[in-house]
């Protein structure tokens, strides 16, 4: 019976392991918020989903539904050209982000924290494709062994009320991840050519049908926690 269970839990590691991996990816920082809620920062759950629902905006803009379309295509040389390309955009979107962050007041280490954790787990969302496609459950069981231990200590800093441990930790965390990201894909020098920027995102996506499936989702999403 035992030796049944192990070749059950062989043939399904896709149930087993990926999607639990995208699970902890996507939905980290509300576990993160409802934390925060109810700790002694709970003055920070505002602003907390102030920043991750911009972020959130911007990011689901810039994937047009991203996931589907490439595990379809199942070519890893365009998972490779995405990576790029969300590489490329996380540069402007900490710029575009610091901007706003500073014109609603919102500019801190924590922000800046939160801005490094979302961007890290969108290009970990490639990251996760790469590995769906190649079979690789080895990676998947490492990203989740470390998003796990993410949320752990980041609660028990959140629950002691230390900001700065969790802010630091946080970034430390993200690096760990990028680097693993990095790890894993090819011809990064193609980071530096905004050539394949411009191929990516406006001639094969905001020029096609996908724009819209995400777009206004996202924006009433936004505008919904902005005003609230």
């Amino acid at each position: 019976m035992l030796h049944r269970l192990f070749e059950n839990l062989s043939k399904n590691q896709k149930y087993f392991f990926i999607f639990p991996s995208y699970i902890l990816n996507f939905f980290s920082s509300s576990v993160l918020l409802v934390i925060i809620y109810f700790s002694k920062l709970q003055y920070l759950a505002a602003d907390f989903g102030l920043a991750t629902s911009f972020l959130f905006l911007i990011c689901h803009i810039l994937s047009f539904n991203e996931r589907s379309v490439l595990l379809s295509e199942n070519n890893l040389n365009n998972v490779n050209s995405s990576f790029i390309f969300r590489i490329q955009s996380s540069i402007i979107l900490i710029i575009v982000s610091l901007i706003f962050f500073k014109t609603q007041n919102l500019l801190s280490l924590f922000t800046l924290s939160i801005s490094f954790l979302i961007i890290s787990n969108w290009c970990l969302e490639i990251f996760l494709i790469k590995s769906e496609i190649e079979k690789n459950f080895k990676l998947i069981k490492i990203t989740i062994f470390f998003s796990f231990l993410y949320i752990t200590i980041s609660a028990l800093a959140i629950l002691a009320g230390n900001l700065k441990i969790f802010s630091f930790f946080t970034i430390f965390y993200s690096f760990i991840v990028l680097s693993l990201c990095f790890s894993q894909f090819k011809k990064l020098y193609l980071i530096v050519d905004y050539l394949n920027y411009y191929n990516f995102f406006f001639k094969k996506n905001l020029l096609s049908y996908r724009l819209t499936s995400s777009f206004f989702i996202s924006i009433s999403n936004f505008y919904f926690r902005y005003f609230i």
